[in-house]
């Protein structure tokens, strides 16, 4: 698993923000100006005097960046670079140190993983990563690809069954599927996978291997266990039973 990926440079889009509907008077009780309405009351020189709507959840004063804010620009393949603007532990007061927000980049992939299942007997086909491909070599995974552009996970899945062991999709009946999983990366530092996987069953085939991988095999769910598998490949097939 998963599809292999190469050194790519994306960048945000453009920082991200609140924009609302404000003006500026004076605080009665002391004459400062302040700025009412947007994510609360504040102070014209940006210290906050009470809480809106944006009041944290634990207490304390708002935090418009509490949860930390992402941008996705779309990679020419399948990849995102998601911007995550990460802030500093608070006080006991409720109040953030300023200056103490931390940026750090994750790199993501979108991948699909099949599983094909023998309609006649249950068994499940894995296959083994060759040594021609760029990561985790000579482990047992289903069939996975990148997913490219626009493309349509279902879409890929077909083309990659096709491509690693030669079923076509008249051979195929789509049985489950799951949602967008997370999944860390060992090999790369700062990336996940994000999987989409799928569980289809066919009856007397011919399997023809690609490049790709360097064997197969029709084995039985509780066996699985039992490979060396790419990351949390029993994880994926149990959420499709």
């Amino acid at each position: 698993m998963y599809g292999d990926i190469g050194r790519r440079h994306d960048r945000p889009h453009g920082d991200c923000g609140v924009i609302g509907v404000a003006r500026i008077c004076k605080n009665p009780s002391d004459g400062r100006q302040v700025v009412l309405g947007g994510s609360g009351v504040r102070n014209y020189d940006g210290g906050d005097v009470g809480a809106g709507k944006n009041r944290s959840r634990r207490g304390g004063r708002a935090r418009p960046y509490d949860r930390g804010a992402e941008t996705r620009p779309r990679s020419s393949r399948g990849g995102n670079t998601i911007t995550r603007l990460h802030t500093a532990k608070h006080n006991s007061g409720g109040h953030q140190k300023a200056g103490e927000r931390r940026k750090s980049a994750v790199r993501t992939t979108d991948i699909v993983t099949s599983f094909v299942r023998d309609s006649a007997n249950g068994k499940i086909l894995i296959v083994k990563r060759s040594s021609r491909v760029r990561s985790m070599r000579h482990m047992w995974s289903g069939i996975s690809g990148v997913i490219e552009g626009k493309e349509e996970p279902l879409t890929r899945a077909k083309i990659e069954i096709f491509e690693e062991t030669g079923i076509t999709e008249d051979k195929l009946r789509l049985v489950g599927r799951t949602r967008k999983m997370r999944i860390d990366s060992p090999q790369y530092k700062n990336h996940e996978w994000h999987v989409f996987s799928f569980l289809f069953e066919t009856h007397n085939v011919e399997i023809r291997l690609n490049w790709e991988n360097s064997d197969y095999g029709w084995i039985d769910v509780d066996e699985l266990g039992s490979y060396e598998t790419v990351p949390d490949l029993e994880r994926v097939l149990f959420c499709l039973l």
